[in-house]
């Protein structure tokens, strides 16, 4: 039997690469589990630790990002310099000019959405492949470098891909099943209400708890992630199968890092709505303004991401045993 395979050969806990004070490294020490709020803590300040990882992660987006925009921008930019009507859009916007471009282009934007939902899948394979060199290096405890980035994309990919498959049948149970227990729960309940704005709270109440049920089947999945790469697993199946496991017995923890950390994202989210706001495309500046803090905003969630996987390992580590 491979070393790896076995549940005692976890990998050294690299407590030196998160800690950021006496205090944590004594909560650290196995055995003694910190509270959520020190893993959340603890994420973050790996997270930091960590930020070529996240420039990385941030670099890769921005490149796939405008692979797909730049076929957008040249439709634009031939039909705002041709015509009339749509130099006249960059001041204000109109009506007239959409409805005509999108019909002197039907042919190409119907290709165009079947070739999106191709784009989208290959996002989502090269998102499971980034994920296991991330891990890789996270569970090293050392500083990132690409050799041991690409070893982690080798070593864990073909287990990684084999989870995203099983994780968009997951997905899709999820959604068909509580969708429709939330549906007639939240109509039986409502079945007497003659009042609008009570209707359309239970409709937003239902998306919400839809929301957060999904969220949750996404954290099952990192961990099942994250004992892919600690326990050197091939077996997704069977990892999914412990993940969900280890997050049913240790329910509140897991529960409450993931969404204290998806409260920071939310935060860091609004925020940057509100400097959007601010930065109306009037002038070549302020565009280049607007560019710059979304890719600010793009960068503090790929460092996000990062937070959330130290910190999710770091419970498991803790936990899992």
């Amino acid at each position: 039997m491979i070393a790896g395979n076995q549940p005692d050969a976890i990998r050294p806990w690299p407590v030196h690469a998160v800690a950021s004070s006496e205090e944590e490294i004594a909560e650290a020490k196995p055995g003694a589990p910190r509270p959520p709020w020190a893993l959340v803590k603890s994420g973050f300040a790996g997270a930091n630790t960590q930020l070529r990882l996240a420039c990385l992660l941030w670099a890769i987006n921005l490149v796939f990002a405008l692979v797909v925009a730049i076929p957008f921008f040249h439709l634009l930019d031939e039909s705002l310099s041709r015509s009339l009507i749509g130099q006249r859009s960059l001041r204000f916007p109109d009506a007239n000019w959409l409805i005509g471009l999108l019909n002197s282009q039907r042919s190409f934007l119907d290709s165009l959405s079947a070739t999106l939902v191709w784009i989208a899948l290959f996002y989502m394979v090269l998102n499971a492949l980034v994920s296991a060199g991330v891990l890789e290096i996270l569970a090293g405890g050392s500083r990132f470098s690409f050799r041991q980035f690409f070893q982690g994309i080798v070593r864990h990919g073909g287990p990684f891909l084999r989870l995203f498959i099983i994780s968009l049948v997951a997905y899709f149970l999820v959604f068909l099943l509580f969708h429709d227990l939330l549906e007639k729960g939240l109509n039986a309940l409502s079945r007497d209400w003659y009042s609008e704005a009570g209707a359309f709270s239970l409709y937003w109440a239902k998306n919400i708890l839809l929301a957060v049920i999904l969220l949750g089947t996404v954290m099952i999945f990192d961990y099942a992630k994250i004992r892919v790469v600690l326990e050197n697993s091939p077996r997704a199946v069977l990892e999914t199968a412990k993940a969900f496991r280890f997050v049913r017995h240790h329910l509140r923890p897991t529960l409450l890092v993931f969404y204290g950390l998806g409260l920071a994202g939310a935060i860091l989210t609004l925020a940057y709505l509100g400097l959007d706001a601010l930065f109306a495309p009037t002038s070549l500046g302020l565009v280049i303004l607007g560019f710059l803090v979304q890719q600010l905003y793009m960068f503090s969630r790929m460092w996000l991401r990062v937070a959330f996987y130290v910190a999710e390992m770091e419970l498991y580590r803790e936990r899992g045993h």
